[in-house]
């Protein structure tokens, strides 16, 4: 179909149907047809310049973004200082909670209602000669009554992959 036809066939549509034909400056149905370049829209297009620019101003924001992430996660710690957490035994403990995770998932799988656990804190020794570090944690779970009661568990744990060794609830 020809665009003079669809152009005679909307005049004849909205005659028939009362509506007010169109006015010039707002166009009518126009046929995009892939095939016929002369059918397609003119875009205008960017020039390689103005692409270089926009990839360079991506490239600045990408880095600024870096270095302020980089910023807000405070200083670096010195060798001697994660020397002095890991004799204290503070990197087998969360940084979000403070929890040792493998004593919590072990706690959980011996509650009625693993759901209902709630971590009060931990408390974590220095190291020992064997290379392990005690854990004291309190923790809060719903009982068989459907009461929270406040309880506590212990174990130790290897320095060297925070992995529990022993432990039990009290």
């Amino acid at each position: 179909m020809k665009q003079e036809e669809v152009d005679r066939l909307e005049k004849f549509l909205r005659l028939d149907h009362g509506l007010p034909p169109l006015a010039p400056e707002t166009g009518s149905i126009r046929i995009i047809d892939p095939s016929r370049p002369e059918t397609m829209p003119n875009v205008p297009g960017q020039s390689n310049a103005e692409l270089m620019v926009g990839g360079i101003l991506l490239l600045v924001a990408f880095v600024v973004f870096g270095f302020l992430v980089k910023s807000c996660m405070g200083p670096s710690k010195s060798d001697a200082q994660i020397a002095e957490e890991h004799r204290n035994g503070f990197h087998c403990l969360s940084s979000w909670d403070g929890s040792n995770s493998a004593l919590v998932a072990k706690v959980k799988e011996q509650l009625r209602d693993p759901s209902s656990f709630e971590h009060v804190k931990t408390s974590i020794t220095a190291v020992n000669d064997n290379g392990l570090h005690t854990v004291l944690m309190e923790y809060r779970a719903r009982n068989g009554f459907g009461g929270l009661n406040d309880e506590y568990a212990s174990g130790h744990v290897r320095s060297s992959d925070c992995s529990i060794v022993d432990w039990t609830t009290q």
